[in-house]
């Protein structure tokens, strides 16, 4: 629950600041999706589709980035590291 919370958080946090080039509507409404989903393959999805939207702000883009990143750590790996330790 609490690395929904992050990604939610994260996702909404670097929009203001960031100058998002292009249909702002849609990328504010694919990251409404993401930081909202209930399934973390679909957050993923949406965020893998930001990616692919011209001129972001590289802010942005390096906080998709990150995002992403984790994002298909924690659905896929089978160990996934957690304060210091391993979670199985």
């Amino acid at each position: 629950m609490a690395f929904v919370v992050l990604v939610a958080t994260v996702a909404t946090a670097a929009l203001p600041s960031a100058e998002v080039h292009g249909d702002t509507g849609a990328n504010r409404a694919l990251i409404g999706r993401a930081g909202n989903a209930e399934d973390n393959r679909v957050r993923l999805a949406c965020l893998k589709q930001l990616q692919k939207v011209p001129n972001l702000d590289e802010s942005l883009k390096d906080d998709l980035d990150r995002l992403v990143a984790e994002i298909d750590r924690w659905i896929h790996a089978r160990n996934v590291p957690h304060c210091g330790g391993q979670i199985k």
